[in-house]
């Protein structure tokens, strides 16, 4: 005769379910993908130049599904850029304020965060390992091109762009130039010219910063080049029609 299986005890059940909902609920199993709060949110994602972030809901089905990705790409992408990004989640339900703050009413949604300020555009690709990391690798790369000469600039500097013209590429400004490229790389081409090649297009012999765009006059930034609040704003009012 087959042995009879006894059911559990209801008090042995329950404490058997604890540690696969503790692997969920405490969101923190895994520490390459770090678990943000309204007291940590600031702290950590300003001390990254890029933060992909997943905003979830533990009885969101998607957000379930999610959630080993989210963890597996994370650790990967840790690797890979261990001091320059942060990948992170918000539980939604125990964090809403953050939730409310950036407008999240859907789940999961996934946001990008440049140099503390987060990005207008979400991600809404393929939801797999491979298609975050990817996602991920193509948000780190280099957002501005060099150019050589002017002709590269007429070439290449049409609908949309965004060129500087510097002294040197270890000057303040362009480093303001290029964490402002990072930020806006969705919405403008980002071009550098450096020296002698385009010393008569510096005004002033200044660094000079022009908005080019296709069957439009050229328009020249007039404040101050080291300052990155003047300059993000004036870049979005001409990126983004």
């Amino acid at each position: 005769m087959a042995p009879r299986l006894l059911p559990l005890r209801p008090r042995l059940a329950a404490a058997a379910l604890i540690p696969i909902a503790l692997l969920w609920t405490t969101g923190n199993v895994s520490a390459d993908s770090e678990q943000l709060s309204s007291a940590n949110y600031d702290s950590l994602i300003g001390s990254k130049e890029f933060a992909f972030v997943n905003f979830y809901a533990d009885w969101c089905r998607f957000s379930q599904m999610l959630k080993p990705m989210w963890d597996e790409m994370a650790k990967q992408i840790k690797d890979a850029y261990p001091d320059r990004v942060l990948i992170g989640k918000v539980d939604c339900d125990r964090e809403s304020g953050l939730a409310q703050k950036f407008n999240v009413n859907k789940y999961p949604t996934m946001k990008l965060v440049r140099n503390g300020r987060i990005v207008r555009k979400e991600y809404r690709g393929q939801r797999s390992v491979e298609a975050l990391v990817n996602f991920v690798r193509d948000q780190m790369k280099d957002p501005m091109e060099r150019v050589e000469t002017l002709k590269d600039v007429m070439d290449k500097a049409t609908k949309r762009s965004i060129v500087g013209y510097y002294i040197s590429e270890e000057s303040e400004s362009f480093g303001v130039f290029k964490q402002v490229a990072s930020e806006l790389r969705d919405h403008c081409k980002f071009f550098a010219g450096f020296g002698q090649p385009f010393e008569p297009h510096r005004l002033a012999g200044q660094d000079t910063i022009i908005f080019k765009d296709t069957g439009l006059d050229d328009v020249v930034y007039t404040n101050e080049v080291v300052n990155m609040d003047l300059l993000r704003q004036w870049a979005l009012s001409n990126c983004i029609p």
